[in-house]
């Protein structure tokens, strides 16, 4: 019996033994551990909100996060420091931030109460670069990062994504 199969095993001998049930409410108490410590470095961090595992956060010390909010799995929040001032981002009370988005600033982003994003969502408030002409011929990665300015959304907002398998036409 190969590797495989005994793992498929041991997981079936396990469903058995963890009901789904026992299984969800260790997850539950996974996800509070990760989320009491990636939230230790948070500018701020309010009550009963919950980062899911595996979400990355870099600058921790310039996010702020509400209460009530959640911030799914896979996402990657950063605020990098560019020496021009410090970065912030600020996410709202009662928001829900769902799957494989990225969130990142060098300048301000602030994300209103009781905003719904979709999965795959990307917020910035900066590029690799100027879009004039003289800096397109630099190729990005030499291009200086640079911002025009804050990113602010409004409360009850939602912003969605478009699953490629729906039937929207544009």
């Amino acid at each position: 019996m190969g590797m495989k199969n005994i793992l498929k095993q041991i997981g079936k001998l396990f469903a058995i033994a963890f009901p789904l049930v026992i299984w969800n409410g260790l997850a539950g108490v996974h996800r509070m551990f990760y989320t009491g410590y990636k939230s230790r470095k948070m500018k701020s961090f309010g009550k009963n909100s919950v980062i899911h595992f595996p979400t990355k956060l870099r600058g921790e010390q310039y996010i702020s996060i509400g209460n009530n909010t959640s911030i799914g799995k896979n996402n990657l929040i950063t605020a990098f420091c560019r020496g021009k001032g410090q970065p912030e981002i600020i996410i709202g009370n009662n928001t829900a931030i769902g799957e494989d988005c990225h969130i990142t600033a060098i300048n301000k982003i602030i994300i209103g109460n009781d905003v719904l994003f979709g999965e795959k969502i990307t917020i910035t408030d900066n590029s690799h670069g100027k879009t004039d002409i003289d800096s397109l011929k630099i190729p990005p990665l030499q291009r200086e990062v640079f911002s025009k300015g804050a990113v602010i959304i409004g409360n009850r907002v939602w912003i969605g994504d478009i699953h490629p398998s729906s039937n929207w036409r544009f």
